[in-house]
Order: C-alpha cells, then sequence, then structure tokens
C-alpha cells in the first residue's frame, strides 16, 4: 500500500491514495490557514472507524440482512505532550435491527483483537459501549 502526499502551501498537503486514487487535502490545526481540510488525527480515527465497521459487518455477515441501522462513533483522547497520538478511544456503537446481543459482541470483540488491522496500528487503550435497539449492552 502506498501513497503520496503533494505540498499545497504552509502546512497543507493533497494526499492521494496509490491503490485507490481517493484524493483528500490535509493539515493540522493552524490559523495562518483556511479551514478546508482533514486533520490528520481525525483521518486516522475515521480510518479506525471505517476498518472496524467492515470488519463488523463481514463478521455479521450472515446477519447484516437484519440490520435496519448501523453506527460507529469514535471519541479520542491525546496526549497532552507532543507527540499527541491517542491515548485512549471510546467507540459508542448503535445498531438496530432483528439480532443477538451476543452477535455484535463477538464481531466487536473479534474487530478489535484480530481483523481491525487499524486499531492495532495505535497505542491507544479502548472501551466500547454498545447500545442494540436502544438498549445499553453490558461488556465483558
Amino acid at each position: 500500500m502506498k501513497s503520496k502526499g503533494i505540498w499545497k502551501k504552509n502546512k497543507a498537503f493533497t494526499i492521494k491514495g496509490e491503490s485507490t486514487g481517493y484524493e483528500i487535502v490535509t493539515s493540522p490545526q493552524d490559523d495562518e490557514l483556511e479551514d478546508f481540510s482533514a486533520r490528520p488525527m481525525e483521518i486516522l480515527l475515521n480510518g479506525i472507524i471505517g476498518c472496524m465497521g467492515a470488519s463488523i459487518c463481514n463478521i455479521m455477515r450472515h446477519h447484516m440482512n437484519k440490520v435496519e441501522d448501523f453506527e460507529i462513533v469514535a471519541d479520542g483522547i491525546r496526549a497532552e505532550v507532543d507527540p499527541k497520538y491517542y491515548t485512549h478511544i471510546d467507540f459508542y456503537i448503535n445498531i438496530k435491527g432483528d439480532i443477538q446481543a451476543k452477535e455484535i459482541k463477538r464481531a466487536t470483540k473479534l474487530s478489535e483483537e484480530k481483523y481491525c488491522s487499524a486499531i492495532n496500528s495505535v497505542k491507544a487503550t479502548t472501551k466500547y459501549y454498545i447500545k442494540l435497539n436502544d438498549k445499553d449492552l453490558e461488556i465483558d
């Protein structure tokens, strides 16, 4: 996998993924820059959500036809000093449909522990809050 960054101005780069051809403009928060780009750490968090969501869907592939709505929100806490990496990430998973609690719990656990490369690429601790049909599930 390969990506390329082309400098635009100040601290902004256009990033292009070689395998997909996607482009995104990114820059750190800076008073001199217009607010036209995604922050690098925001992109990282978005990638984790996408990776976890895809792996949960894959694990639950035989049950996904029963899912009506599925949302993942990640709330990352960063270190106070440089490098300001994610120290902890809370995940809020809200899923609705005719599925069993054990199915979403199992899929979430397997996603984090085995299949999601993105979450396994950061050194953050994690905690999960899962709602199934608007009911909080207890996490084992």
